[in-house]
């Protein structure tokens, strides 16, 4: 299991060898750490791109020596400390220490130098056995690549004799299985399966989205700034203003992004009862698991959805005419881009792993439920999904410990699957077993989570209420005087 250590980085202070399960939770204050722990899960997840970019850039050699493979590295080194500003902004004048394990004896970690540039230290084997190697094998997969391609050429313009035939096939096939090689040892360095790689979403908060939005009609001021070099002096009297505009520029713009591909591509003309039915028959197997999302879906909006030259409309027979979602409910705009990014997922049917920012945002208490049953939905939907979710919400705890303690049931009593449904009003559980959650809360993390009883504590699930009904006992003790 991947694990990750914090240091003193941002909101949080002492973070140690926190497990990266299938299912993490994380609840606490806002500006407790939430998202800065999620962010930097996904930061250490999505280097794998970035040693994708570093060998596509790098410079093919006959014969590959270790100046080659060190020019590569600087590269790797640039586009690591690139994205971490991006992320995260400036930390010249931070003390911290970020360790990220992707499996035993395979580690990248992060840490300032004395001047405050940032330090990336590889552990041996992630680099000498891993990245050395694997650079060797790109390099020789651009020779199978060359040959391959040398030999299309002369097919095409001389007659292909049977000899050549088995030669260029036998290239090919050098070609692919090179391929397949460089594939298999990126996975093996950031600990994945060629055969369940991951891929990453990540879903910021709707409160983020709305403050990054209103940021991003400065940004065009921004750049300006950047471009005549008066950024450096703005930062000391607000380093938060780049720091808003590198969010926006990642999260949300990379969100939007994929919503639009989803929108115009995938449901443009169609509701998403057509679009399911649409694949089901491309897949020749009905999708339960789509349908039954789907059908939640529908209960949490109140409606279906479709994309039209109308634009983004809710669609209902309880409705005289379709609702613009410009005009729809807040619950209803908030929820709406989550849902259709975990259907499509669902659909996709590939290994993902999504972080979701305050799911329950401007839901009411059933509805925060039937969103966390479809997340279960989505994890459900393959085996090799992951999410993170960050949450203020102490229903979506009690909800969670439901959907564990259905699990435990029915491994207990498999026989009483359909009255567990009936109980809980879902087939879609979390397995215990791969399941993790934390409370932060004074710049440290607690666990939360007992695994002997396979939930969550119960003292922590509502610790708010708690607190206020203390409140009105001691008014009540006072009225009574």
């Amino acid at each position: 299991m991947q694990k990750i250590t914090i240091h003193n980085f941002g909101p949080i202070k002492a973070v140690e060898a926190l497990e990266i399960s299938n299912t993490l939770l994380l609840i606490g204050q806002q500006a407790s750490g939430k998202s800065t722990i999620s962010k930097l899960i996904y930061f250490f997840k999505s280097l794998k791109d970035d040693v994708f970019a570093c060998l596509e850039e790098h410079q093919y050699k006959n014969n590959i020596d270790n100046i080659a493979i060190q020019d590569t590295q600087l590269k790797l080194f640039a586009k690591i400390k690139s994205k971490f500003y991006t992320f995260f902004g400036s930390t010249k004048h931070d003390t911290f220490a970020l360790i990220y394990e992707y499996q035993t004896d395979l580690t990248i970690s992060l840490r300032p130098n004395e001047v405050g540039s940032i330090v990336i230290d590889f552990s041996n084997n992630w680099y000498q056995r891993g990245f050395y190697a694997l650079i060797k094998s790109w390099n020789q997969f651009l020779q199978a690549e060359n040959a391959f391609n040398l030999l299309q050429k002369t097919s095409r313009k001389n007659q292909e004799t049977s000899t050549d035939a088995l030669l260029r096939r036998r290239k090919e096939h050098e070609f692919n299985h090179a391929k397949e090689g460089v594939d298999a040892q990126i996975n093996a360095l950031f600990g994945e399966n060629e055969h369940h790689a991951r891929r990453l979403f990540y879903i910021p908060a709707g409160r983020s989205l709305l403050s990054s939005l209103k940021q991003s009609f400065q940004s065009r001021l921004i750049d300006e700034l950047i471009n005549a070099k008066i950024l450096d002096e703005i930062q000391l009297a607000d380093k938060t203003l780049q720091e808003r505009k590198s969010y926006f520029e990642f999260f949300v713009r990379d969100f939007f992004e994929r919503i639009d591909t989803i929108k115009n591509k995938i449901l443009f003309g169609k509701t998403l009862t057509e679009v399911i039915e649409e694949y089901t028959l491309l897949q020749n197997q009905d999708d339960i698991i789509a349908k039954a999302f789907h059908q939640r879906m529908k209960k949490i909006l109140k409606a279906d959805y479709k994309v039209d030259a109308y634009g983004e409309r809710l669609v209902s027979s309880d409705f005289t005419k379709p609702i613009k979602l410009d005009f729809a409910s807040s619950g209803q705009q908030e929820v709406i881009w989550i849902l259709l990014q975990l259907l499509v997922l669902i659909l996709e049917n590939q290994p993902s792993f999504v972080v979701i920012e305050e799911p329950e945002a401007h839901l009411y208490p059933t509805a925060q439920v039937e969103m966390l049953q479809l997340i279960a939905l989505f994890l459900q939907a393959n085996p090799h999904n992951q999410v993170i979710i960050t949450t203020h919400s102490p229903y979506m705890l009690t909800a969670m410990n439901n959907l564990l303690f259905a699990q435990r049931v029915y491994d207990k009593n498999p026989a009483n699957k359909a009255e567990i449904i009936k109980a809980i009003g879902t087939e879609s559980w979390i397995s215990p077993n791969a399941f993790g959650a934390y409370y932060i809360a004074n710049t440290h993390i607690v666990n939360i989570f007992n695994k002997d009883t396979g939930v969550i504590a119960e003292s922590e699930l509502d610790d708010a209420s708690e607190s206020i009904m203390e409140v009105f006992d001691s008014l009540m003790d006072i009225y009574k005087v």
